[in-house]
């Protein structure tokens, strides 16, 4: 017996595997092995347990938003969203992870800190703490999609590359978040 763990969608059925096990198996997949698929099965932070997970309802008012994107060389989605708030006049808090990739952005960022009320985060070793105390996320489609909506917090996603997007796609048509698209397409009036 062989057991297959897949990020993926779709697989060939011709695999040599008895069982597979995906957060976003399709689900005809189940004629051909013995599929666990759902949400039960993302890729969630070990740190997460059951008794955590939480629901919850998109608030009117978002007070305390969570920013994080993983690497990418594209640091000009921070721009875009930060002055998209400032053209809002959003007046709630704005927590920003940055991964290591931009480590040199924190100065940069920093200086909205003269309009938005901002705490940037570097090098943490749970984002679960953040994520409780947020309102709504936003990043790109990855495990921060899983582990914010594991604990009930509305999620925007905002993608890099197109497999992003897709999946994305297939989340929002579950009604589970709302997909900005493409960073490139991005824009601060989208906010």
């Amino acid at each position: 017996n062989c057991v297959l763990i897949s990020s993926s969608t779709n697989l060939p059925i011709n695999l040599n595997v008895s069982s597979v096990i995906g957060h976003l198996l399709d689900p005809s997949l189940s004629q051909y092995y013995d599929t666990y698929s759902g949400f039960d099965f993302s890729p969630i932070d070990p740190t997460f347990n059951v008794s955590q997970r939480l629901r919850s309802k998109l608030k009117e008012n978002i007070n305390n938003l969570f920013i994080g994107f993983g690497a990418s060389n594209d640091s000009s989605i921070f721009t875009k969203i930060l002055n998209g708030l400032i053209n809002f006049n959003y007046s709630g808090k704005v927590c920003i992870l940055l991964s290591p990739v931009y480590y040199n952005k924190y100065k940069y960022i920093n200086k909205f800190n003269n309009h938005l009320n901002i705490d940037i985060y570097q090098n943490i070793n749970s984002i679960k703490d953040l994520l409780i105390k947020s309102d709504m996320v936003v990043g790109s489609y990855g495990n921060l999609t899983y582990e914010s909506l594991y604990l009930g917090r509305p999620f925007a996603a905002i993608n890099f590359k197109e497999f992003q997007n897709k999946y994305s796609r297939i989340l929002e048509n579950k009604f589970v978040l709302k997909n900005f698209g493409l960073s490139s397409d991005f824009n601060s009036n989208m906010v």
